[in-house]
């Protein structure tokens, strides 16, 4: 599950979602306009490749990161913030979630 969105990375919306997907792709804080960069075009060829969903998660984000180094947001402000995408595991935030509860 992938979502190209600020916040979607929020503690509470993982725990909501977690039974959704065994691998959930998240933005913890601010995402540029250009959300996933060119990542999208290339998921049709990583899942051809017969990669696991482990694989494509870490190639989205390795993709997403390689991106924004090559094409910085221009927003002054935003020039400075950390470009963050996260892939995380369900099974691992069940176990967080035992732990809170």
């Amino acid at each position: 599950l992938g979502f190209d969105e600020c916040l979607m990375g929020e503690f509470s919306t993982l725990t909501l979602l977690k039974d959704y997907a065994s691998v959930i792709l998240v933005s913890p804080e601010y995402e540029p306009a250009d959300g996933w960069g060119s990542a999208w075009k290339k998921l049709p060829d990583w899942y051809g490749q017969g990669l696991s969903v482990c694989e494509v998660a870490k190639k989205v984000v390795d993709e997403y990161i390689d991106y924004y180094k090559q094409n910085p947001p221009y927003a002054p402000l935003l020039a400075s913030m950390n470009i963050i995408l996260t892939a995380v595991k369900s099974s691992a935030l069940k176990q967080l979630q035992e732990k809170f509860e």
